[in-house]
């Protein structure tokens, strides 16, 4: 075995390793948060806050994925003054775009009625409060627009299992503070448990930042002096590139609560969760094992080594089978599951929606095979039309099944149908594009 290819296998089993401490960090947290918060209609407006956040942390320009690519292929070709100047220069944008999102935080958040876009009463919070708690979450994540940027470089570094552990850590600091909270008998305060989870979701990578370019990369501590505009355009140019596509596989592969709601009924969405819940956790110990894969095939391309990136491939495909066959497994069992998960409450499995569910976990899965290949090899041009092309064909396409299937099978269906020219499209591409560089490089 290689050392890229023992390198992946590592970082895979940290990662579940990772992910399952994650999990057992979850199930102890939200106890807790249930405990601290006393109302469920404040915690409900929480967790809506931290829903809004989450889909705004996508909007950075796609800054830190166009680092991941850039930086991996000036490691991979040991340029150092590239990677000072690529490193100098994303911190340089990125701080810029922190400036900017601080101050927009303070003018124009401070002058919405977040009451009422939350749908919660002023007798349940305070409008000065929940204003002055949201202007300080907002400030949290502009702030970690940079400090996340350390993730990005670690990926560059073939380390993506560390990713993973901050992000565990940053969810631990919030555990620990709930325990003493709950412990203490501290009183409720929608302020104090913004700031503290604005410290919670910076630290962990702070101390990683700090400690990184002390150690390692202690002669590419980010320096104005290296920024360089051609740098920071090449970047953007596939960051934003990214962040369209990730833009687009969010609408059309995970909006389908929104979606269910507005077109069909509130009803069906919790009825749509209860089998999503079971595949998409099933899915997700999937998309775990492809997090080193992108960085991995970058570093391979830099060093032409086609021939590992194929062998990668072959590799992914099996992990589609396995994928498949467990899908077909869950179905077979669901009844089971949902009898012994629900218990007084469970429901009778619906083959129909169960299939469709399960196809469009299969698809899901293999979209981000295809885009881990992809990525790591920079050809965006065939995603990014399908992909555009998926999300302006999925509303009109789930209207027309909803007339033939009235519930929410016909809006995952119309996502399986969006994505599956991508699909199927993508790989024969990416196969074609190895094998001719293979000839290539040989000759």
């Amino acid at each position: 075995m290689d050392i890229k290819t023992k390198s992946i296998y590592k970082n895979i089993l940290m990662s579940f390793l990772i992910k399952g401490a994650a999990i057992v960090v979850s199930m102890i947290t939200i106890p807790e948060y249930i405990k601290y918060f006393h109302s469920q209609a404040i915690l409900g407006v929480w967790y809506a806050i931290l829903n809004i956040l989450t889909w705004i942390t996508m909007f950075d320009l796609g800054i830190g994925n166009g680092l991941r690519n850039k930086l991996t292929e000036a490691i991979t070709k040991e340029d150092q003054n590239e990677q000072r100047m690529y490193i100098s220069s994303t911190y340089m944008v990125a701080s810029v775009f922190c400036i900017i999102m601080v101050l927009s935080s303070i003018i124009i958040v401070s002058k919405i009625d977040w009451n009422k876009v939350l749908n919660i009463s002023t007798e349940i919070i305070n409008s000065d409060i929940l204003k002055k708690s949201i202007i300080i979450v907002f400030i949290g994540v502009g702030i970690h627009f940079v400090t996340k940027l350390v993730t990005s470089i670690l990926y560059a570094l073939q380390k993506s299992a560390l990713v993973s552990l901050l992000a565990l850590l940053s969810n631990f600091c919030m555990l620990i503070y709930m325990i003493l909270a709950n412990q203490l008998n501290l009183k409720f305060n929608l302020v104090t448990i913004s700031i503290v989870h604005v410290i919670a979701i910076n630290i962990p990578y702070f101390i990683a930042t700090i400690f990184l370019f002390h150690t390692s990369l202690k002669e590419k501590i980010p320096n104005i002096k290296y920024f360089e505009s051609n740098h920071a355009k090449n970047i953007l140019n596939i960051g934003i590139i990214l962040l369209w596509l990730q833009v687009a596989m969010m609408f059309v592969g995970c909006s389908h609560s929104i979606i269910i709601s507005r077109m069909i009924s509130p009803e069906e969405v919790t009825d749509f969760n209860i089998y999503f819940k079971l595949f998409n956790g099933m899915a997700s110990v999937f998309t775990l094992a492809l997090s080193p894969i992108w960085s991995g095939v970058t570093k391979a391309q830099s060093e032409r080594d086609y021939k590992w990136i194929l062998s990668i491939e072959h590799k992914l495909w099996k992990l589609l089978a396995v994928a498949s066959l467990a899908c077909v497994l869950l179905i077979l069992i669901l009844q089971r599951i949902f009898n012994l998960w629900l218990s007084s409450n469970t429901i009778e499995v619906n083959f129909i929606k169960a299939l469709t569910i399960a196809i469009f976990t299969i698809i899901f899965v293999l979209h981000n095979i295809n885009t881990s290949l992809s990525n790591g090899l920079s050809t965006f041009k065939v995603q990014f039309i399908c992909m555009t092309i998926a999300s302006l064909a999925f509303v009109p396409i789930s209207y027309f099944l909803q007339k033939f299937i009235q519930n929410w099978a016909s809006i995952v269906m119309a996502s399986s149908i969006c994505l599956l020219p991508y699909e199927i499209i993508q790989p024969i591409l990416t196969n074609r594009f190895l094998k001719k560089s293979i000839r290539k490089s040989g000759e």
